[in-house]
């Protein structure tokens, strides 16, 4: 029972807008000793000028106000420019705008078709943990909490260390599968490297705590399982 208010409970916390994990770190940590006035300067006539990157970042600082004023519509124009030049984080962040309402109604529906491009073009971990989140809470598409299992389920095998957290407490519940403590072990150990991101999130949600207190459960046998299958684990490409 334990676990299974504790999955809830996580995906509670991203229902209600906790995006912080989904994120790429090197987007959360800019250096704030930019000089963003000179940036924007410099981004300004290649983003013109049809550079994809530059038309990314000149996005970036029109949604944040650094170097020019904060106007979202005029960050969505950029946006949007860079995704259709293929800038797969371009799309995802489009998606997160219109999945949370930054700046703009909230479009579940079109934020749907962002995360899927998103992951269509670059089978983007963020992406497709952020789907299986839509499909959890029957956001822009019909709730079904199988297929929000299987968008988590390819986040995870992607490397996202969160959806490897999540994976581990579905088979530990048995969570629209069948219980399998093995695999749940598996998940666990995987999900460990990203430990401080899943702390990050939520203090509770440790996979080291989450495998010893599973581990209690397990023969020796299972276990050696489990470390066999986390050893032998590799993410997809």
């Amino acid at each position: 029972m334990f676990w299974r208010v504790t999955i809830v409970t996580l995906l509670a916390v991203v229902a209600i807008g906790s995006v912080y994990w989904l994120i790429p770190a090197e987007d959360r940590d800019a250096s704030k000793s930019i000089n963003y006035v000179e940036l924007y300067r410099s981004l300004k006539p290649k983003a013109e000028q049809g550079d994809a990157k530059a038309q990314f970042e000149i996005a970036k600082l029109y949604r944040t106000g650094q170097g020019a004023a904060q106007n979202i519509q005029t960050a969505l124009y950029w946006y949007r420019k860079a995704a259709a030049n293929g800038v797969i984080q371009a799309q995802y962040e489009l998606g997160l705008i219109f999945d949370k309402g930054e700046g703009v109604r909230p479009d579940p529906v079109r934020a749907v078709r962002w995360y899927q491009l998103a992951y269509r073009q670059g089978r983007m971990r963020e992406a497709a943990l952020a789907m299986g989140m839509m499909f959890y809470r029957g956001r822009g598409v019909l709730k079904d909490v199988s297929e929000a299992i299987a968008w988590f389920r390819q986040a995870a095998n992607l490397g996202h260390h969160c959806a490897q957290f999540l994976m581990g407490g579905v088979y530990e519940e048995g969570w629209a599968v069948n219980r399998d403590p093995v695999e749940a072990y598996k998940w666990y150990t995987v999900a460990i490297p990203g430990r401080d991101m899943c702390l990050k999130m939520e203090r509770t949600y440790d996979p080291i705590a989450a495998r010893e207190r599973l581990a209690k459960r397990m023969t020796e046998f299972d276990i050696k399982k489990g470390e066999e299958r986390a050893a032998a684990w590799r993410p997809s490409r």
